[in-house]
């Protein structure tokens, strides 16, 4: 298999033995599942010994070697023998052999590319799942716990408020929808289950607690049902059913978040469905379209060696949307991070190629005259000019400070998504003047903050680990202005 193969394959694997909550309603949803790869595409690299082993020992090979196990495990009858006795079967003495060499070769680095792959488990949704599912733990426990009523009102209203407030952060409109659905249909069987088993609950003690959660359950519902409008805009399954064929266009041509080219690649993934609705969520859906995009030329670009590399990028150059400076400052960013990459192994050679065709391909750009000074000021960025310094503002006393009293830039080259948080949140609420490029745009934002120097490109960096944590924070700022 290719390097984009295995990925799809260690994705399909993650997602069938991956445990997470509420893991039943993204694995059943294509369109759930979509919006997972997408996050997990733009997680860490891994080694993978599953990957390694498989290439060396076959399913049919494990699946010989359980059952010679099993029935070396047993004597007469069907008694098990005591472990210590049971000798390892071939197959389990070759793979501890392999796992002794896999692991050498990571700390080696010398382990090949194909054998790394990315864990759902890293990704913001599953993150926030697990988050979610954390303060569903303690409300359900609260029954069990605590058996003086009057502070179930307070309580279980509180816990309700906090519950909303992270189903919110969901960005997609209909898994909001499902998940909280599912924290309004939820009861606390399992959990007395476990109670009647380690502290051997009587009858009456069981009934007792199904009364408690009923009531802190009703004091949790006033606070659901006055937020339930919020998630009945999911449109109705049926509308937006994974089996739906038809195609749909999420971006039109010529259309792109921050005025961006409809894509710098070829590949072509218009009909591709991110989310249900085309309508909801445009900027999500264009950043879920771009990852995809560069994810699969990023896989193109490390299959091929120094023979086909050229062919490659000349058809790309050929065939791109987008303008060929920009196409060549995108290439030559991930080409770069590519070759210098510990993992790749790359061979000089094809360093050598793509330098040669970067150097070729610059030279045939005609001269750009067109590039002129910008003379708006930087107030212009904002549909409400007079409020560019309270918008600022909110960036001197956010905690901690992104700019300094004076106004500069003050966190570093590596957190400047914490001002992308900002951009964004201010975009949302309708204040940044949408008809400016996205090369205007960075040039204003770098004009008015001091040190930021940022690029077009930064703008859709909400991954980042600055931009997550400063989201929340500043978006609670921005709302009290």
């Amino acid at each position: 298999m290719n390097l984009a193969e295995i990925t799809e394959f260690d994705f399909d694997h993650e997602l069938k033995f991956s445990s997470f909550p509420f893991n039943d309603v993204v694995k059943n949803s294509k369109h759930f599942s979509a919006l997972l790869k997408a996050e997990y595409l733009q997680a860490p690299l891994r080694p993978k010994i599953y990957l390694y082993l498989r290439e060396f020992i076959s399913d049919e090979e494990w699946e010989a070697s359980v059952m010679e196990s099993y029935s070396r495990s047993r004597v007469s009858g069907s008694l098990p023998v005591a472990a210590p006795l049971v000798m390892p079967t071939e197959t389990e003495i070759r793979s501890r052999r392999l796992a002794e060499e896999f692991y050498q070769k990571v700390a080696d680095k010398s382990l090949d590319e194909k054998y790394y792959g990315r864990n759902i488990s890293e990704t913001p949704l599953v993150g926030l799942l697990k988050r979610l599912e954390e303060h569903l733990e303690v409300f359900r426990h609260y029954a069990i716990d605590h058996s003086d009523l009057n502070q179930y009102q307070s309580y279980g209203q509180a816990a309700a408020k906090s519950l909303i407030g992270i189903v919110n952060k969901l960005t997609d409109i209909q898994l909001r929808a499902m998940v909280f659905q599912q924290i309004m249909d939820m009861d606390i069987t399992k959990e007395i289950a476990v109670q009647m088993i380690v502290n051997k609950l009587s009858e009456t003690e069981q009934k007792a607690i199904k009364k408690r959660f009923i009531i802190l359950k009703t004091f949790a519902d006033e606070i659901f049902e006055q937020a339930r409008k919020l998630f009945d805009e999911a449109p109705p399954a049926e509308i937006i059913s994974d089996d739906n064929e038809e195609p749909v266009t999420l971006v039109s041509k010529g259309h792109g978040y921050y005025d961006y080219p409809d894509r710098f690649f070829s590949f072509d993934i218009n009909n591709f469905k991110f989310t249900g609705n085309p309508e909801d969520d445009i900027q999500t859906q264009f950043r879920y379209r771009q990852i995809v995009l560069e994810t699969k030329f990023l896989h193109a670009f490390k299959a091929a060696d120094d023979k086909n590399l050229r062919f490659f990028l000349d058809e790309q150059y050929l065939l791109t949307p987008a303008s060929k400076a920009d196409f060549l400052d995108y290439v030559e960013i991930i080409g770069n991070a590519n070759l210098k990459s510990t993992f790749q192994g790359a061979s000089i050679k094809k360093v050598d190629v793509f330098r040669v065709w970067m150097e070729e391909k610059r030279k045939a750009q005609p001269a750009n005259n067109s590039k002129k000074v910008l003379k708006s000021t930087a107030t212009s960025l904002f549909l409400e000019p007079s409020q560019a310094q309270n918008y600022l503002n909110v960036l001197k006393v956010v905690d901690p400070p992104i700019l300094t009293a004076a106004g500069d830039y003050r966190l570093g080259s590596h957190s400047k998504s914490a001002v992308v948080a900002w951009f964004d949140i201010l975009d949302r609420e309708g204040k940044i003047d949408t008809s400016l490029t996205a090369e205007t745009r960075t040039q204003l934002l770098n004009e008015m903050i001091p040190k930021l120097s940022i690029d077009k490109r930064s703008l859709s960096n909400t991954h980042k680990r600055a931009y997550v944590a400063y989201h929340d924070k500043l978006e609670r700022l921005i709302k009290r202005l």
